[in-house]
């Protein structure tokens, strides 16, 4: 499959991330965590413990056998981790899983929810009973039904190899309902294959995982929700650290039992705390200005739309797509001090040149639109920030409002005019973060 190019969202590919990684990656599954020494050794670079009430600011490794400023910096040769501060770390985990052997490959987390939501049955759990010969249900409907009379081969394995077969039989049967869905899966599927199987799953780095020594000597989560993805990694270490002989049937049970705790704890650290009043996005994107970003006041859109596209200013493209701009022009012979020149005189009044390379842009996304994230500040209930579609740039750059469809205001909050109903146009204290 080709790649896409363009601005665009997709699923990350973690083999891809694994085969690239600048650093030596260290296997989980190599640790024996029947012996108290391996044990410990993986509890380093799972986690981040705290005795009081606050963080050490000593530079250390993992382990703490270099725990010196003189060290910052330097490769720790018993944990192989660099030396830094704690609250310095990169985000990147040097920790991964490993596919144990007769399995063939994971299913990315990401990947995992998004296919149980595209092949949802009511009362039936359909990725499980896909990838896990030991899932039993007691429901007995006619979708379920039709998804049984298609005797698909079950197991992880049989997933992997059987993809595209599997997908497109369920969407051909009727099993789903009727509002297109199986037309989604399968395209869906097709586009992102290389991305939702991997050998290879990164352990989220140990910041996310603090915990905290009690008086008794017993571990304390700081978040409760980091429990879900220590199982997952315990089920997938335990399975070659085993003393006893275990069928592949028993391992493919237990991978995907990893693999659903892995999406349901990612899927809760989204939503507690990436998202949400006191989330990462609110303090750290919706609050400050970034890159690809931009700020502008709303008007409604009346012409014909989805309820889901916006429009952006003209001054506000050349400037969340300067970079891009600058690339083409670049690419075209510029030289960078003529490339610069161009793009600012452009941000203030219309440029053919620079129209036809916003065209570009527009074209070269997938389907036709820049996915971006609209947030109208200060509002903080559901849908005050969102996935929309930039489908056009205005090109007079004397309107300088973002487009916003009449039909999503009731998300955002946006104000209403009491006599027609419609937005009004005076949002000159509601300002708008778009991220590209």
């Amino acid at each position: 499959m080709s790649r896409l190019s363009g601005v665009h969202m997709e699923l990350v590919s973690h083999q891809e991330r694994f085969n690239t990684l600048q650093r030596a990656p260290v296997i989980v599954n190599d640790y024996d965590i029947t012996t108290d020494e391996d044990k410990k050794a993986l509890n380093e670079l799972l986690f981040t413990e705290y005795d009081g009430d606050t963080l050490s600011s000593v530079p250390s490794c993992s382990c703490g056998h270099l725990a010196s400023g003189e060290y910052e910096g330097l490769i720790c040769p018993e944990c192989h981790t660099e030396v830094h501060p704690v609250t310095e770390r990169p985000l990147e985990s040097i920790l991964w899983l490993s596919v144990p052997p007769g399995i063939d490959t994971f299913i990315s987390p990401a990947a995992w929810r998004k296919m149980t939501k595209l092949l949802h049955i009511p009362n039936f759990d359909t990725m499980t009973y896909l990838t896990d010969p030991a899932y039993r249900w007691t429901a007995n409907t006619r979708p379920i039904q039709r998804l049984l009379s298609l005797d698909l081969p079950r197991g992880l394995n049989n997933f992997y190899r059987h993809f595209d077969k599997i997908v497109e039989a369920i969407a051909e049967s009727k099993a789903l309902d009727s509002k297109g869905r199986g037309e989604l899966a399968v395209a869906w599927a097709k586009r992102h294959r290389e991305s939702v199987f991997t050998t290879k799953l990164p352990v989220p780095s140990k910041l996310v995982f603090v915990v905290e020594k009690s008086g008794t000597g017993q571990t304390m989560y700081a978040d409760l929700k980091m429990k879900g993805c220590i199982d997952a990694i315990r089920t997938i270490s335990s399975i070659q650290s085993s003393t006893l002989d275990i069928s592949d049937r028993v391992k493919n049970s237990r991978v995907v039992k990893a693999i659903k705790q892995l999406a349901e704890f990612y899927r809760g650290f989204y939503k507690g705390n990436i998202s949400g009043k006191s989330g990462w996005l609110r303090k750290a994107v919706y609050g400050a200005r970034l890159d690809f970003t931009g700020r502008a006041v709303i008007s409604s859109k009346f012409d014909q739309h989805r309820y889901d596209e916006i429009d952006i200013p003209w001054g506000l493209a050349v400037e969340l797509f300067r970079l891009h701009l600058t690339t083409k022009l670049l690419r075209q012979g510029m030289t960078p001090n003529e490339t610069r020149a161009l793009i600012n005189a452009a941000v203030r009044q219309y440029h053919p040149r620079i129209s036809e390379l916003l065209d570009e842009l527009l074209n070269e996304a997938p389907d036709g639109y820049i996915p971006c994230v609209l947030q109208r500040n200060p509002s903080l209930v559901r849908a005050s920030g969102q996935k929309l579609k930039i489908t056009k740039i205005r090109r007079d750059p004397s309107i300088n409002t973002i487009g916003f469809s009449v039909l999503s205001t009731k998300g955002p909050n946006a104000d209403y005019d009491g006599e027609h109903h419609l937005p009004s146009l005076n949002f000159s204290n509601c300002w708008n973060t778009l991220r590209a």
